[in-house]
């Protein structure tokens, strides 16, 4: 078997967005590449290139592996992907973990809304009560704009995460042979 080498370049550096790619080689023939961008810590795939003579031969998959040992414990981005790059990436293996802080998220959510359910209880109570209870009922429920402004903001950003995380299993692509048919 033939050894691949695997070798980052850093490209360039503009506005917070480092560019980089990603050589692979086989005796020192370029066999591969991978461009991408990391942007506040996140990489962000931008082209996978293997000539078609090396394709499916593992190489795209080994530089992917490197990328996210690079990279450990944060999703790599692959944006937009042709018919090959979706099939490529739905080849790899990969590790799922919940997202506890999402999790987390909601569990504060359905704790907020059980308090707002209480204070419509509360004030539905008072309605068929008379104006002592509804005072009485103010003050029981003073904070439920700061309480509903939570339950919002909590809304929002639930809705803004993934409830899974999904990592590329490095070792099994690593354990992968490289077969070179070219």
């Amino acid at each position: 078997m033939q050894n691949l080498e695997v070798e980052f370049v850093h490209l360039r550096y503009a506005y917070g967005q480092h560019d980089w790619i990603v050589h692979a080689s086989l005796n020192g023939e370029e066999v591969g590449y991978v461009t991408f961008a990391e942007y506040e810590g996140t990489p962000n795939i931008q082209m996978i290139s293997v000539p078609e003579p090396w394709r499916r031969n593992g190489i795209a998959s080994r530089m992917i592996a490197e990328l996210q040992r690079r990279y450990d414990g944060i999703e790599i981005d692959f944006g937009m992907s042709t018919d090959d790059g979706a099939a490529l990436v739905e080849a790899l293996p990969w590790i799922v973990v919940r997202n506890e802080a999402r999790d987390a998220d909601v569990e504060e959510l359905a704790r907020l809304e059980r308090i707002i359910n209480g204070y419509r209880r509360i004030w539905e109570e008072a309605a068929q009560r008379g104006a002592a209870a509804r005072d009485l009922a103010l003050e029981q429920t003073k904070d439920w704009n700061d309480v509903s402004d939570a339950a919002e903001e909590l809304t929002r950003c639930i809705e803004a995460q993934p409830a899974k995380h999904r990592f590329i299993d490095v070792d099994a692509l690593l354990a992968r042979e490289i077969v070179v048919n070219p």
